[in-house]
């Protein structure tokens, strides 16, 4: 699970910086399309990146409470 979480942080890493590309290229061609898409990719890593640590969270707040290791089984 936390290889997971390692994952879903490199896919957004990635999205943010093929985005920024996008948004940089967009204007500098100025075509307000690639900008367009290039901010919809950026928010899409933002929001999926949010998700990913709330759930983290969550999952962390529901080990604390049970006592059970979701996370690091024995």
């Amino acid at each position: 699970i936390q290889n997971a979480f390692v994952l879903a942080g490199l896919i957004s890493f990635v999205l943010l910086v093929f985005g920024g590309f996008g948004v940089i290229m967009g204007a500098g061609s100025g075509d307000s399309k690639k900008v367009d898409q290039g901010k919809q990719t950026i928010t899409g890593a933002v929001v999926g990146l949010i998700i990913v640590v709330t759930s983290l969270w969550i999952v962390q707040i529901i080990e604390k409470l049970t006592g059970v290791s979701l996370l690091k089984p024995k």
